[in-house]
């Protein structure tokens, strides 16, 4: 799930007197000037250093994100080639996103790891660039700072991520597509966590669980998400094809259109005298639509002359979306207890800092029973409301164990370069388990699921809801929630 966030000012206590560096690369910049590197560039970042009048100060020991950075400026400097303006352009994207990750990355960094991983994907890049293919330093240095970059935010988790600006060249925002589909990146494969209703990927057949081994032709090698996704995206109306494999199935391509996502979020039905809600994702309109869709369910039912039993919520394949719809959603069917509660950095010493959020009085449904469906492609803020419902006793968990991701992503604009995706913090259910350790699991599973549905399952029915279904209606008749 994804959270907009502002961003920060930097504070590093290096051998600037103050700790305020409103220029990321007087990071890099500072240790170059005190001689671990030379040539151009570093003449250069010693002029951006050295302009401010700066009393002296005492000698200290250097801070070791710091002599890390001024490693990676020195093997970087190497590497590029080019004009000193066009190295430090391209150190400035590097430092930006080293002084994202070292004070909004959920929990502390060591710097030796962010640095050698950095070091390791320049050098990648830079053997894998055929000496004269670049006509200028520019190019060369911006490429290999966003390999470098990708390289350490891949160190990270399978769930950061970042996108350079020039991916999107030719492409508006406005006619900007993709196909519909969250995947997350663990030991080199791009995995699906699911597609969503109505997109492309779901029209081609994907499921949770396929590994993506190839795009358009070309196979995959070790990418980053980052780099997955540029490869996902495209012009609206354009054509892309994947390689996919699938366990106990043979290897396949699925073709498909890019297209723009889909807005609506949510889809009611009546079940007899049950209301089944579809929540496909978590937007800033879902927990609207939820209460509408259970008021128009409500009028329907009293037009039969009949009360709701209980409600459904579908919440398969839901990959996730935003933490306050979650936690709103949750709470229209609770009066109180705790929802969630997450876990974040409070800055770059690495102090810890949890909030908890509590449910308000105001059950939509007034206590009636409620079952959620679940499958391997329900994660992250579908997990949030099932988790709640579940540690709370308000609602049963029926289908297939969950996705198991417990990480909130922040999308952060780093001007000029592009957009860092950076898991920010961890939630936690009421009774404290972390989703990344332990998925929900089903109260009801597909063996009970079959016994409870038993023969009322017709030909094209869906058997989960229509056993979730049934269990609504047997905890309506016996009273309970």
């Amino acid at each position: 799930m994804i959270r907009p966030m502002t961003p920060i000012i930097f504070k590093w206590p290096i051998i600037l007197k103050s700790p305020l560096l409103l220029g990321a690369s007087a990071l890099i910049a500072a240790g170059l000037a005190t001689g671990l590197a030379s040539g151009p560039a570093a003449a250069g970042l010693q002029e951006r250093v050295r302009k401010p009048a700066l009393a002296p100060v005492p000698r200290r020991r250097p801070d070791d994100a710091y002599r890390h950075l001024a490693e990676f400026g020195r093997v970087f400097e190497n590497l590029a080639g080019g004009s000193a303006a066009d190295t430090i352009k391209a150190l400035d994207l590097f430092a930006e996103v080293f002084n994202r990750v070292r004070t909004d990355y959920w929990k502390p960094v060591r710097p030796r790891l962010l640095i050698e991983a950095a070091i390791a994907a320049a050098r990648a890049r830079a053997t894998a660039t055929t000496t004269g293919t670049t006509t200028g330093g520019g190019a060369a240095a911006q490429s290999l700072a966003i390999a470098a970059v990708r390289g350490m935010i891949g160190a990270l988790d399978p769930y950061s991520g970042f996108t350079a600006a020039a991916d999107r060249a030719g492409a508006s925002r406005r006619h900007f597509g993709n196909i519909g589909l969250e995947v997350f990146v663990k030991k080199g494969a791009v995995t699906v966590i699911s597609p969503h209703d109505g997109s492309p990927a779901a029209r081609a057949g994907l499921s949770p669980g396929d590994v993506i081994t190839g795009v358009d032709g070309n196979r995959f090698s070790n990418p980053t998400l980052g780099q997955a996704l540029e490869k996902l995206q495209g012009p609206v109306g354009s054509e892309v094809r994947l390689l996919v494999t699938r366990p106990g199935a043979a290897p396949f391509e699925a073709r498909m259109l890019r297209a723009i996502a889909p807005g609506r979020t949510v889809r009611a039905r009546l079940d007899g005298r049950v209301a089944v809600i579809r929540i496909a994702s978590f937007s800033a309109n879902t927990t609207r639509d939820l209460r509408r869709a259970l008021k128009k369910l409500r009028a329907a039912a009293n037009a039969k002359a009949a009360r709701l039993d209980g409600v459904v919520l579908d919440l398969r394949n839901n990959s996730g979306g935003l933490l306050n719809a979650a936690i709103n959603v949750a709470d229209t069917f609770l009066d109180s207890g705790e929802i969630v509660s997450t876990r974040a950095r409070a800055g770059p010493e690495g102090n810890s800092r949890q909030r908890r959020f509590n449910a308000r009085l105001g059950d939509a449904v007034r206590g009636k029973p409620v079952a959620v469906v679940v499958n391997a492609g329900s994660a992250s803020a579908a997990e949030i409301v099932a988790g709640a419902l579940q540690d709370l006793g308000r609602g049963v968990i029926i289908g297939t164990r969950s996705f198991g991701k417990g990480s909130v992503q922040t999308i952060m604009r780093i001007r000029g370069h592009g957009s860092l995706r950076l898991t920010t913090s961890h939630y936690y259910t009421p009774s404290g388990r972390s989703l990344d350790e332990a998925p929900i699991e089903p109260d009801v599973n597909a063996k009970a699921c079959a016994r409870l549905a038993g023969r009322s399952v017709r030909p094209g029915d869906d058997a989960f809801l229509v056993c979730a279904a049934r269990r609504v209606r047997a905890m309506a008749r016996a009273g309970r929630r």
